[in-house]
């Protein structure tokens, strides 16, 4: 009798301790997920933003930066707004004058209008 009841609340401590454990593992995932956006074109936000970086490489391309990287950080703020980060990778870049840069902001800046209000920041990297 005695082991009977020792094992019941063995058993009946498990089980709080795996439902306290699983509600704080729910929770936290859950908060995390609500703590994103609950925009409802998520889906299109997405594909526009692969569309960018396909058009920056195609852009790339007429640069002579063929294979370069492009990295591309995104930011939702609680206010609902965006603002991205594009940092381009290539050696050729560290051949570019300022002003040819400069044009080729301009022209990114140019793909970027599709995006309404989203603020977008460019950095350049030619380290070899």
């Amino acid at each position: 009798m005695k082991i009977i009841k020792r094992n019941a609340v063995f058993a009946g401590l498990a089980l709080i301790l795996i439902t306290i454990i699983f509600f704080c593992f729910s929770q936290s995932v859950y908060s995390q997920g609500r703590k994103g956006f609950a925009n409802p074109d998520k889906e299109s936000m997405d594909k526009l933003e692969s569309e960018y970086i396909e058009q920056v490489a195609e852009l790339m391309k007429e640069y002579g930066c063929e294979y370069g990287g492009i990295t591309m950080t995104k930011v939702y703020e609680t206010d609902g707004s965006r603002s991205y980060k594009v940092l381009i990778h290539h050696r050729n870049l560290s051949f570019f004058s300022r002003e040819e840069l400069a044009e080729l902001e301009k022209r990114l800046t140019e793909f970027s209008e599709a995006f309404q209000n989203a603020e977008f920041t460019y950095g350049f990297s030619y380290l070899s």
